[in-house]
C-alpha cells in the first residue's frame, strides 16, 4: 500500500462531544468535562498524527512512551492469549464448572438474531447471555466486567 501513497491510521479518540453519547442513553454531559474532547480538536489531532507518520494516534495521551509500554505488553502477551488448554490456575475452577454455567438454548437463538439484541445496555446483554452472572447479586462479584455508569 505504501507504494501506491495509501496510509494507514489507527485513531484512538477516547471521549469526544457527539451524539453518540445520547443514542446510547448516557448523555455526554454526565462524563467529568475533563474528559470530554470537541470533535473539531480529535480531527485536527489525528490530521497532525498522520502527518508525523503515526500508525496509532491517541489525541488524549500525553506521552507517546506511555503508548510504546502498552504496545510492548500486548506483543509480550499475544503467545499466550490462544491456547488449546486452561491456564493453571483456572483448571481447578473449570473443573467445577456445570452445565448451569452454558448458555441456554433461547440464548444461543438470541445470539443468531442479532436485532433481539439491539437497544440492550451491558448489563441486560450480561443477565440474558452470560448465566454465570445470573448468580452474581453485584458488579462487584463479577470484577472482569466494569458497573453500568
Amino acid at each position: 500500500m505504501r507504494a501506491k501513497g495509501i496510509r494507514v491510521q489507527v485513531v484512538l479518540p477516547g471521549a469526544i462531544d457527539t451524539e453518540f453519547w445520547d443514542r446510547a442513553g448516557l448523555p455526554v454531559k454526565n462524563l467529568p468535562e475533563a474528559m470530554v474532547m470537541s470533535a473539531n480538536e480529535l480531527v485536527d489531532a489525528a490530521l497532525a498524527g498522520l502527518d508525523q507518520g503515526e500508525i496509532v494516534t491517541s489525541p488524549s495521551l500525553p506521552d507517546r512512551a506511555d503508548w510504546r509500554t502498552l504496545d510492548a505488553a500486548r506483543l509480550a502477551l499475544a503467545p499466550n492469549l490462544s491456547r488449546k488448554h486452561v491456564a493453571s490456575h483456572y483448571r481447578a475452577l473449570a473443573r467445577k464448572s456445570t452445565a448451569r454455567d452454558q448458555p441456554h438454548r433461547t440464548d444461543r437463538a438470541q445470539l443468531a438474531q442479532p436485532d433481539r439484541l439491539a437497544g440492550l445496555t451491558r448489563s441486560e446483554f450480561v443477565i440474558r447471555l452470560l448465566p454465570s452472572a445470573r448468580r452474581r447479586r453485584s458488579w462487584s462479584e463479577c470484577p472482569t466486567l466494569a458497573p453500568p455508569r
